[in-house]
């Protein structure tokens, strides 16, 4: 992956002056279960859609769809993403390679998606499991979530998503759209003394290298979907350290982490309420990471000493 492409250069468009052509051009179809809402995404690039495909193939659906999302180009220098009564996105100015119209249909479906549900929250966090409750990991793009929860699944956690914390009435859903690993995460993990798993063998064999698109089956030598669990445990990043270090804060501290990258309904001061209300009964906690393993068994800890929820 040679060219860095970030969604913030796409532009909202008010109106399609062409819709219904540049539908048409959408002849390779990707159909996926998006927290239950299924979505099928057609592409004018068999390539791109192939990339797309291969990120989610442990969410591809035969369901009927509820929602139908394009990714087209009107031009080489041009292309538009939307889902059928949502906004439109146009990126301009240079051609797309086949894994940027990838990425760019990945937030646009996703954010589009995530925000028309009832009654769900979809936070930007890895999510785990100790099997009785959940927890979210929150951060930033590079602030370590991915490296965090891969940590965490090498100490037994169950690893339901290193990017999305998918908030439901039931609980938390699992999420396994395929992990990015950076070359500097491959290199810490497999230089992190830890009890032997499944992921070694993968660093072993790949070494220093860019994992993306990487499958659980191929990192985790199978693909378990675990049942939807409760939120009781917030961890957020904030900074790294030579050991890990964590420090209870507040719920309102953790709206104000969370809330500026949370996708939901709701908006406004409502958005606000309805964000406190889900961090209602959580542990919430400010970590400083140290290395992936002591971090991983810190946040163990932490979350043992949470009152349990009997799984069903």
């Amino acid at each position: 992956m040679n060219e860095l492409v970030n969604a913030a250069g796409l532009e909202r468009v008010e109106h399609l002056d062409d819709a219904n052509g540049l539908a048409r051009a959408g002849l390779e179809s990707v159909r996926l279960d998006l927290a239950g809402a299924i979505v099928e995404v057609r592409f004018d690039c068999p390539d791109a859609a192939q990339l797309y495909r291969r990120r989610y193939r442990h969410m591809l659906s035969d369901g009927r769809p509820g929602r139908i999302a394009y990714a087209v180009a009107q031009k080489p220098d041009e292309h538009f993403f939307w889902v059928e009564g949502g906004s439109a996105y146009r990126w301009r100015g240079s051609p797309l390679k086949p894994h940027a119209v990838a990425f760019f249909t990945d937030a646009v479906v996703g954010t589009t998606v995530f925000r028309s549900l009832e009654n769900v929250v979809t936070l930007h966090a890895a999510a785990i499991s100790d099997g009785f409750s959940a927890a979210a990991i929150i951060g930033s793009t590079t602030a370590g979530k991915t490296t965090t929860a891969i940590a965490c699944a090498r100490r037994g956690l169950a690893l339901y998503s290193d990017e999305f914390c998918i908030v439901a009435p039931n609980g938390i859903l699992p999420f396994p759209r395929s992990l990015s690993l950076r070359c500097a995460a491959t290199e810490v993990l497999a230089n992190d003394p830890v009890p032997s798993s499944a992921v070694d063998a993968w660093l072993r064999t790949h070494g220093c290298c860019d994992g993306y698109d990487l499958g659980y089956d191929e990192l985790f030598g199978t693909l378990e979907r675990p049942a939807p669990r409760p939120l009781r445990t917030a961890f957020v990043l904030i900074g790294k350290g030579a050991q890990p270090s964590i420090r209870e804060v507040s719920r309102v501290a953790m709206v104000a982490h969370a809330g500026p990258w949370a996708k939901l309904k709701a908006s406004g001061f409502e958005a606000f309420e309805t964000l406190l209300a889900l961090f209602e009964g959580v542990a919430c906690y400010e970590v400083v990471l140290g290395s992936p393993d002591a971090t991983a068994r810190a946040i163990r800890r932490t979350m043992e000493r949470v009152p349990r929820v009997d799984a069903a």
